[in-house]
């Protein structure tokens, strides 16, 4: 998720729920990304990239994610932990702001393990719809959180290579594409394991 900057979550906000607009969309972008009904996706990771930080990442792991929960204020406080560091001067190496958020001074491509064996989506009026696509296990989907922001530009700028646009409602907020993208990955998914199943019966 690329924004121009990354807001400011202080601690005073979160203990009386004021918080500003874009850092409600992060926090939601977050819980739409890694968290379910029933759990954690402990297969998926988020990485925001905040232009005005020099090339500095906040990558949130799945797999190694503990202390989250699904609810503000605990993305919230972790989120606070990670922007503190993020905006330290001091930082000049990756460093893990608490288990599962590390802030990353690496190149983008780098922390998302190259684009090798990958399929990357991004939004656009004219993509495809989602159950035209065919999800594989490495998808990627960048976004834009600040409409100021060119999506082409990033993609140039960070050298991604984005195979297909998704098609989605101009109204639908990045979070809520998320879901929809999850959702349908979790239903393919699902598909496939019943497809298994239904071969195993029959031999």
């Amino acid at each position: 998720m690329f924004m121009s900057r990354f807001p400011e979550i202080g601690r005073q906000e979160i203990d009386r729920g004021t918080l500003n607009r874009e850092a409600l969309v992060v926090v939601n972008c977050v819980r739409s990304s890694l968290f379910t009904s029933y759990g954690l996706r402990r297969d998926s990771n988020l990485i925001l990239c905040p232009l005005d930080q020099g090339g500095k990442l906040i990558k949130i792991e799945g797999e190694k994610l503990r202390y989250m929960g699904p609810n503000e204020r605990s993305i919230s406080i972790l989120l606070s932990m990670s922007a503190r560091k993020l905006f330290s001067n001091n930082v000049t190496q990756d460093e893990v702001s608490s288990p599962g958020i590390t802030i990353f001074r690496k190149d983008l491509l780098s922390c998302i393990g190259g684009k090798e064996n990958s399929f990357s989506l991004y939004r656009s009026q004219e993509g495809l719809d989602l159950r035209m696509i065919k999800f594989i296990e490495r998808t990627i989907f960048i976004s834009t959180l600040n409409s100021e922001i060119s999506l082409q530009e990033i993609i140039s700028m960070f050298r991604l290579d984005p195979s297909t646009p998704l098609r989605v409602r101009a109204d639908y907020e990045v979070e809520k594409t998320i879901l929809l993208i999850n959702n349908e990955i979790d239903r393919q998914h699902e598909q496939s394991i019943e497809s298994t199943d239904g071969m195993g019966r029959q031999t």
